[in-house]
């Protein structure tokens, strides 16, 4: 189903944002028309895109390009300008707010409590080029460093680490719903890149420290661990040269096997379930340096990571089971994971 856009310089809520468009994911209902301001949007043709431009009555104009090619014309039309590739084309999208260029449907994901989504696999959120990404809650902007590349790998766009000095920010300070002991839940979609060491994946930085996934040592187990906290792990073997969703959830408080789960795909791994594998004061292992929130790579000489890392979602609060499930089944499509592992 496509979702439905809405063009506003105010404040939406429970919707995404791209420049003034906002973007509903199916969660919350968005009609009627005439009492939310939401009109229905067109789903892009595969391999193809979906143009929106604001006017001031009526809703967004709405147009369609099957690929590249009428992309480049169609943009030259609107724009006046003579673009030859369609990369040009979507990092002009990019910064327009009047304007937005879609390749693909959002699934119908949760955004109550929605705090960071970022989605290199959505022109909106990146535009398959440059080093600048943009959080589609915030619509504020991130920083690739060192040559993070973009690959569409198994047909879904994502972000490339070399595993040597590759990584990016997201915000450069540790924003006031991440500071103390917080709940929070971290969701998203990654696999290594190659041979991998030791590199972690996601990094939240607040005033305690951060959390991590990892690949230790070749061993392919998932771990978590906290500054100045033991690390935890799942214990478990996983082939990380397929697609995987991991959550964490972190209760309000203390940071330990009753306040924390480790989500694989559809598992839970909590309590006894978990493993504690090293203790003392540790720095997050992929970028987040204690005081930044990071994505895979080194940020202040901390642990690299040669992954390939797609969408992924930060909330504000600890997620029940059943809220995790239901993000994992939202859109595990898109990276191929249709059968319950």
């Amino acid at each position: 189903m496509s979702n439905p856009i809405k063009y506003s310089t105010g404040s939406e809520s429970l919707a995404l944002k791209k420049g003034n468009f906002y973007i509903g994911t199916g969660d919350v209902g968005k009609g009627p028309t005439s009492t939310t301001g939401y009109y229905n949007g067109i789903t892009p043709p595969s391999g193809g895109y979906t143009i929106y431009l604001n006017k001031a009555t009526g809703g967004p104009s709405i147009y369609t390009c099957a690929n590249d090619t009428e992309l480049i014309s169609l943009t030259n039309s609107i724009a006046g300008t003579s673009y030859t590739t369609a990369n040009e084309c979507l990092t002009y999208y990019a910064g327009q707010s009047d304007k937005m260029c879609i390749n693909r449907d959002i699934s119908p994901i949760r955004t109550e409590n929605l705090r960071i989504h970022i989605d290199p696999g959505f022109t909106c959120s990146y535009p398959q080029n440059g080093a600048t990404f943009t959080d589609l809650v915030t619509n504020t902007t991130g920083t690739l460093y060192n040559g993070v590349s973009f690959v569409n790998t198994d047909g879904n766009g994502a972000f490339s680490f070399d595993g040597v000095d590759d990584y990016g920010v997201i915000l450069e300070n540790t924003p006031a719903w991440l500071q103390g002991d917080p709940s929070f839940t971290v969701c998203g979609y990654f696999k290594k890149n190659g041979d991998w060491n030791s590199g972690g994946v996601w990094g939240i930085g607040g005033s305690s420290g951060g959390i991590n996934a990892w690949n230790s040592n070749n061993t392919s187990q998932i771990t978590i661990d906290y500054w100045g906290s033991p690390t935890y792990t799942t214990g478990q073997q996983y082939s990380l040269t397929e697609w995987k969703f991991c959550a964490w959830r972190k209760i309000s408080g203390t940071f330990n096997k009753t306040n924390i789960s480790i989500f694989v795909n559809n598992t839970e791994y909590t309590g006894n379930n978990l493993i504690n594998v090293r203790g003392g004061t540790r720095s997050v292992n992929i970028g987040a340096g204690g005081v930044n929130l990071a994505i895979a790579g080194r940020y202040e000489s901390y642990y690299e990571s040669k992954a390939v890392i797609g969408q992924f979602s930060i909330y504000d609060t600890a997620l029940s089971n059943d809220e995790i499930i239901k993000y994992y089944n939202s859109t595990k499509g898109r990276f191929g994971l249709w059968v319950i592992l």
